[in-house]
């Protein structure tokens, strides 16, 4: 449910030598202190069928949290703001044309958005709303 068929669609069901699966191949070896365990680990990750967070243990996190996906990424866009909404002080940060991997492809997106969630005081100033109207350093 949480992931995008059209993004984790295969023709061929990948193996631990896959080409699309190189990045995390080659960055596994780069680390691991025995790099020719990786078909292993590939196996052993393949066979995980985890079925996510309930929306009880998602509304039970009391750390701020960020969440950010790319527009085209494996996990639907609708999926990561069910879970930013479920979660009291989550914040969600969706990248344009951008997939799973934005992170690596292109930092300079991403880090801006990790730096602002990072440096911004704990406690923040609330949202303007209809009710409340805009009051500059009372909401935002």
């Amino acid at each position: 449910m949480a992931l995008n068929p059209k993004t984790t669609h295969y023709d061929q069901p990948p193996t631990s030598e896959s080409r699309d699966i190189h990045f995390q191949r080659d960055h596994y070896k780069a680390v691991a202190p025995d790099p020719s365990y990786w078909p292993r680990i590939y196996e052993k990750l393949s066979d995980i069928r985890w079925q996510g967070f309930t929306q009880e243990e998602l509304a039970s996190i009391a750390a701020p949290m960020l969440i950010v996906a790319g527009d085209y990424d494996f996990v639907r866009v609708e999926h990561a703001v069910d879970a930013a909404k479920a979660i009291p002080n989550a914040e969600l940060a969706i990248i344009p044309s951008a997939s799973h991997f934005v992170l690596y492809s292109e930092p300079d997106r991403v880090i801006p958005i990790v730096k602002h969630f990072l440096d911004k005081p704990e406690r923040g100033i609330p949202l303007a709303t209809a009710q409340t109207g805009y009051h500059p350093g009372e909401t935002r």
